[in-house]
C-alpha cells in the first residue's frame, strides 16, 4: 500500500493499492499493513511511524459535534409546540402557514375559524390566539438558537477530546 505525505507537515495526503495519486512534492512511503484510521494519523520523520494526528481528530471530532448539536437545534425548532392546553405542530411547513394565515388575515379571522392541534382536534381561535401561538413558536425557536450558539461556541474553543465529548445538547 502506498501512503502519501505531505513533506511538510506529515500529513497523510491519502493512500492507494498502487502508486497511482498524484500529490505534487509529496513523500510517498510503503507499507505492507495500513491501519484503518489511517487519515487520521500523520507520518513522523523522526521515527518512520505513523501516529494518531491528535489536531485532526480535534478538528474531526469538533465538526462531527457541531453537525450533532445543529440535528438536535432543528428537531428542537420543528416539534410539537404546547399551546393552549394542547400541542400543535410546529415544524417548517406549520410555521409557513400560520405566518401566511396571520398575513392574510389582516387582523381578523372568521368566527367559526380553528386550527387543528397536533392531534387532528379542531381548535377555537382568534386572531390573537393565532399571534399567541406564533409568538410561542418563535421564542422556543430563539432559546433553541440561543442554546444552539452558546454550545457551538464551547464546541469550537474546546481544546481536547475530551472537551469536546462532553458536550450534549
Amino acid at each position: 500500500m502506498f501512503i502519501y505525505i505531505d513533506s511538510t507537515t506529515g500529513a497523510v495526503l491519502g493512500a492507494a493499492e498502487k502508486d497511482v495519486l498524484n500529490f505534487p512534492g509529496a513523500t510517498i512511503i510503503e507499507r505492507s499493513v495500513v491501519p484503518p484510521d489511517i487519515m487520521q494519523r500523520k507520518y513522523d520523520f523522526t521515527t518512520g511511524d505513523l501516529v494518531l494526528d491528535a489536531d485532526k481528530m480535534l478538528e474531526e471530532a469538533k465538526t462531527l459535534r457541531v453537525e450533532y448539536l445543529r440535528s438536535m437545534y432543528e428537531q428542537e425548532i420543528t416539534s410539537n409546540v404546547a399551546y393552549m392546553n394542547t400541542e400543535f405542530q410546529a415544524d417548517e411547513y406549520s410555521q409557513d402557514l400560520i405566518t401566511k394565515t396571520l398575513t392574510a388575515a389582516g387582523g381578523t379571522l372568521p368566527a367559526d375559524f380553528f386550527w387543528l392541534d397536533a392531534f387532528n382536534n379542531p381548535v377555537p381561535m382568534t386572531y390573537a390566539d393565532l399571534q399567541g401561538l406564533a409568538a410561542t413558536i418563535l421564542q422556543r425557536g430563539q432559546a433553541a438558537f440561543a442554546k444552539y450558539q452558546d454550545l457551538k461556541a464551547q464546541v469550537l474553543a474546546a481544546t481536547t477530546l475530551e472537551a469536546v465529548e462532553a458536550i450534549f445538547w
